[in-house]
């Protein structure tokens, strides 16, 4: 059995989605060039102390790690 995408979304959209937004911050902050969801989760295995604050402080909780 194989899979087939059923939606895509387009370049506008995948860049106004927080996730995008998400991944241009990392880039700022972290001196990166991440480009795809599957980098970004490569960086976060590598750099999980990074990663975890970096989505705690976009999502506005409040704690520490």
């Amino acid at each position: 059995m194989t899979s087939k995408i059923m939606y895509m979304p387009s370049q506008t959209e995948q860049r106004a989605s927080q996730m995008w937004q998400f991944l241009q911050e990392i880039n700022q902050k972290h001196g990166q060039k991440l480009a795809t969801q599957k980098e970004l989760h490569a960086w976060s295995v590598k750099h999980p102390e990074a990663f975890w604050t970096a989505l705690w402080h976009k999502a506005n909780n409040i704690g520490t790690t």
